[in-house]
């Protein structure tokens, strides 16, 4: 950030002991006492970051870092409007580093901003400089129009509340504070919580309710690819139509939380997980291949038997740069047997070369993330997750797996129905035995006649 940047961040360290102005409308003292209520309440252990409107009166500013409940909690002070081209350079290099080090986005830090009159701009520039996980919206001044929490700039904030008074959301008391949040994907968007009383609000989940409870029916598009069993991957029946454990998933949570979705049977572009110029095109993550770290010869290569089964094709058939790497270095077999005869080194891999992904990718400072995070976890602790791998690996070796000819196939396979042609060597030697039998039979005759003519 350069001093010709608008709304520069600057950071000041409050260390001074400040006391209450005399003087203050009685508006503004009930106001500043609220705030203090919220910190020294549901607020209580965390860290602050005090972002000032730049038009607060000078004496509010002072009442408000006067409060002993602030002057007790770890907190930065921060203006959005200053500029700070006198500021030394280390100082604003200083800021900058913790703007963009993830402390800002952290759960235990709560950013307070602080207004007198609504600007959209204000928070816009909130959000792209210190990009808030928990977000304090405090009204100083007139009520503000529900428009200013239905901002886009606060679509990323994980935990929001605003605490004053918004036109035809609840009645205007001149006492008395109101509580609202925003529900993005709900009809109703601004939602009233109820009136400010420290008893109602004492603990941080009343003051910041969940934000999705639900989706209310909304689709996200999916960028997935049909090309990883027992994960995801296209139906036998209907290759347009995605199967795998991973859908299942899906289709659980999708019922938990009401939403929708589209799958994608491939990138588009062909593109995903590919390093261009440098960069990394989104999509897909990118994979390195794991080091060979136990082989002490640099020739050393990986063995593979060839029974068929979905880990074979996936690593002689799927493209990428991890299984290209493992492809010059692989050693195929037929059988164990002949790659224990081999001169060639290599070594047996205990770590699974294609491991099972519970990790879905968002895009960046998605607040709802963690509405996944919980849903995936609770799966997982009742064995649903891994129900549905073994089913759908059950079902891709049925369908794929089991049609193959595993003659002469080595002995991870499955083993062979039994045909005619296994049990042919049984009539081979019934029939020689028959042939031998009539010749001793054949024998045993012209030998008594022989014997009773003497």
């Amino acid at each position: 950030m350069t001093a010709a940047v608008v709304n520069v961040i600057c950071l000041l360290i409050i260390s001074v002991s400040l006391s209450t102005p005399s003087g203050l409308g009685q508006l503004y003292e009930r106001q500043l006492q609220t705030l203090s209520e919220v910190i020294s309440g549901p607020a209580k252990g965390k860290s602050l970051a005090l972002h000032l409107d730049t038009v607060l009166p000078p004496d509010v500013v002072l009442a408000v870092l006067g409060f002993e409940a602030i002057r007790r909690t770890p907190h930065l002070t921060l203006s959005l409007g200053m500029n700070c081209s006198h500021i030394p350079k280390p100082l604003q290099e200083t800021a900058n580093r913790v703007s963009t080090c993830g402390f800002s986005s952290s759960p235990s830090l709560l950013h307070v901003l602080l207004l007198l009159t609504p600007r959209p701009e204000v928070i816009q520039t909130l959000w792209l400089h210190w990009k808030p996980r928990n977000l304090l919206i405090f009204s100083l001044g007139s009520p503000l129009s529900a428009d200013v929490l239905q901002d886009k700039a606060l679509s990323g904030v994980e935990k929001l509340a605003f605490i004053g008074y918004i036109f035809g959301m609840a009645e205007e008391r001149p006492d008395t504070l109101g509580v609202y949040t925003m529900l993005p994907f709900s009809s109703t968007g601004v939602q009233f919580i109820g009136l400010w009383k420290s008893e109602t609000f004492n603990k941080w989940e009343a003051l910041f309710p969940d934000r999705f409870p639900s989706f209310e029916g909304y689709t996200f598009q999916v960028a997935s690819f049909f090309r990883n069993p027992p994960y995801l991957y296209s139906s036998a029946a209907n290759p347009e139509e995605g199967k795998g454990g991973d859908l299942q998933i899906f289709k659980a949570m999708a019922n938990k939380l009401n939403y929708s979705y589209t799958l994608t049977q491939s990138a588009p572009d062909g593109k995903w997980g590919v390093i261009e110029n440098g960069l990394w095109v989104e999509g897909k993550a990118a994979c390195s291949c794991p080091a060979l770290g136990r082989c002490r010869s640099g020739s050393a290569s990986v063995a593979l038997l060839n029974n068929g089964g979905f880990l074979t094709k996936l690593v002689l058939l799927t493209p990428g740069d991890m299984l290209d790497q493992i492809r010059q270095r692989l050693d195929l077999f037929d059988n164990v047997n002949e790659a224990l005869d081999a001169d060639d080194e290599w070594y047996l891999v205990n770590e699974r070369l294609y491991s099972g992904r519970l990790v879905w990718y968002f895009p960046k400072n998605t607040p709802w993330k963690q509405k996944f995070d919980q849903n995936i976890q609770r799966l997982n602790y009742f064995g649903l997750i891994n129900h549905w791998f073994e089913v759908e690996f059950a079902e891709w070796v049925k369908d794929n797996v089991d049609k193959k000819d595993w003659s002469g196939g080595g002995r991870e396979g499955p083993s062979p129905s039994l045909a005619m042609r296994h049990l042919q060597g049984v009539f081979y030697i019934l029939v020689v035995s028959w042939i031998v039998s009539g010749i001793i039979l054949l024998f045993e005759l012209f030998t008594h006649c022989q014997t009773s003519k003497l």
